[in-house]
Parts: C-alpha cells; sequence; structure tokens
C-alpha cells in the first residue's frame, strides 16, 4: 500500500481552474475538459495521502501538450470549368490557432 489516495491533476495558468482528480484504485488517467482547440497547455499533477485534513500532497510534476484542432464545420465544392473547381471552407465555432486549410 503506497498510502496514495488520490492523484490531483490541474492546468497550469488557466483561469477558471480546470482539474481532474484520479481516484485511488482508478485507472491512472482522467479527463480535462472546457479547453480551447489547437491550445498548448501545462499541467500539474500531484499524489496525495489519504486520512488527511488538510490534504497532503507532493510537489508537482508537470508535463505539457496540446488538444486537437477543431474540423471544419463543412466542405462546399463547386465546378468553374472542365478543368477547375472552386473549394469553399466552413470554418469550425472555434477556428483558435488555425492558419491555413490544406486542399
Amino acid at each position: 500500500d503506497t498510502g496514495i489516495g488520490r492523484y490531483a491533476v490541474t492546468v497550469v495558468g488557466v483561469v477558471p481552474i480546470k482539474s481532474c482528480t484520479i481516484p485511488r484504485g482508478g485507472k491512472l488517467e482522467c479527463r480535462l475538459e472546457g479547453l480551447r482547440s489547437a491550445t498548448q497547455y501545462e499541467v500539474a499533477v500531484s499524489s496525495c495521502i489519504s486520512g488527511t485534513d488538510p490534504a497532503v500532497c507532493s510537489e508537482s510534476l508537470k508535463a505539457s501538450g496540446s488538444t486537437q484542432l477543431s474540423s471544419p464545420k463543412g466542405v462546399n465544392v463547386t465546378p468553374l470549368s472542365t478543368t477547375s473547381m472552386k473549394v469553399t471552407v466552413v470554418p469550425p465555432d472555434d477556428a483558435t490557432n488555425i492558419l491555413r486549410y490544406d486542399v
């Protein structure tokens, strides 16, 4: 028995705070919701022992990663001639950090 009661996971520098808890005996993963697409984030993870009030937690270990890009909402193709067409992209609701579309 490690004495670890849970792992606390928090996104660094985001307001309002985005966090999740990994309970003892569960899968060692949790889902952070409400983040922006195509954005780099840093997360901090601490292990906390059970049975103390206030909680006693370790120093945080940090790692970073990115959320996925949002897919376009749609695409339309219009023929222009026998050798050309026009492609129109309907952007996603959250087009954060999308610089271009490759067709």
